[in-house]
């Protein structure tokens, strides 16, 4: 009976020394994240800053690019009304005058 419990204690005291092993692991493992984290906060700050950079150009883009369309489309549509125009004036002309 004494043997089984000095093992008894012998194992407590191992687990002991194991679960505050494990404690001192689990911290550093923790402080070595936050120390990890922080230096890549500012790489992190910088590619965000730089998407948001890229973002904003892309959307300058698009309604440059838009507005260029639009103009586009303006001076077809008046391009068109003109030939329209002129292809009234011919058909209304009287036939056979100018030959």
């Amino acid at each position: 009976m004494v043997q089984i419990r000095s093992k008894l204690v012998r194992i407590s005291g191992e687990l002991k020394s194991y679960t505050v092993a494990d404690r001192k692991r689990a911290r550093c493992n923790e402080l070595c994240a936050i120390e990890k984290m922080s230096k890549l906060e500012p790489y992190g700050t910088r590619k965000l800053h730089n998407l948001s950079a890229l973002e904003t150009g892309l959307v300058r883009h698009f309604a440059d690019s838009q507005q260029h369309h639009v103009d586009e489309v303006n001076t077809l549509k008046s391009q068109v009304a003109e030939v329209i125009e002129c292809l009234k004036e011919l058909r209304d002309a009287p036939k056979g005058k100018g030959k």
